[in-house]
């Protein structure tokens, strides 16, 4: 299905991929106020778009993932209708369910080390359903990420497709956060999200910023 792009007027329950925040219109009573929707970009559309964010230094263009494992970059524009591809990691991921190219985010350091992590879903080994990770790319000055920078920074077998999770994001201290889910199954029937001796089901704080892939 293709999605495009819209900006919101406020966070309400709305059947749309992506919300851009913008202004919004209503009485003053909560109770009376609806969104107003406007596209953004309406020269562009994407196939099942998950995420969408900018490099630090760099607000002159987008960057957009799709589920599939598209990585699209774009001025920041609202009359573009041109898009380039920065990265396609198809053929490496496993997007059965709810797995997929699922996040990404800029080291806070980009203008100096072109570092940028992503997260996604490949195959799994015997008796799991996806493979969880994690990796470091740099990105060349064109804004093309380099597929064989890929470094490996954490993996995590996931039993079932869906409840995976996906968000990644440097905090203000410098540590990349990564969000995994309970590792899926109806009703968490593995009890990962009350269990503190696994990774499923925890926000992971990642310094990625020695000479090992991570420390904790």
């Amino acid at each position: 299905m293709l999605k495009g792009l819209y900006r919101a007027a406020a966070v309400f329950t709305v059947p749309i991929s992506l919300l851009i925040a913008a202004g919004c219109s209503g009485s003053g009573n909560g109770a009376d106020m609806k969104p107003e929707l406007e596209r953004a970009f309406p020269g562009l559309t994407f196939q099942n778009p998950v995420a969408m964010t900018q490099a630090p230094g760099d607000a002159g263009r987008w960057f957009l993932l799709e589920k599939g494992g598209n990585v699209w970059m774009f001025d920041n524009d609202n009359t573009t209708d041109s898009r380039i591809l920065s990265l396609n990691l198809s053929a490496h991921l496993d997007t059965s369910g709810e797995g997929g190219l699922l996040g990404i985010s800029f080291h806070p350091s980009f203008l100096s080390n072109d570092e940028v992590f992503l997260y996604y879903t490949g195959p799994g080994g015997p008796g799991f359903a996806l493979t969880s990770i994690v990796s470091r790319f740099r990105v060349q000055a064109s804004g093309v990420i380099d597929p064989a920078s890929e470094e490996v920074i954490l993996t995590l077998d996931q039993p079932f497709p869906n409840h995976n999770g996906g968000t990644i994001a440097f905090g203000p201290d410098g540590y990349l956060y990564v969000g995994l889910g309970d590792g899926g199954g109806s009703g968490d029937p593995l009890g990962n999200g009350q269990n503190t001796e696994t990774l499923h089901g925890a926000v992971l704080r990642l310094d990625v910023n020695g000479d090992i892939p991570y420390a904790i």
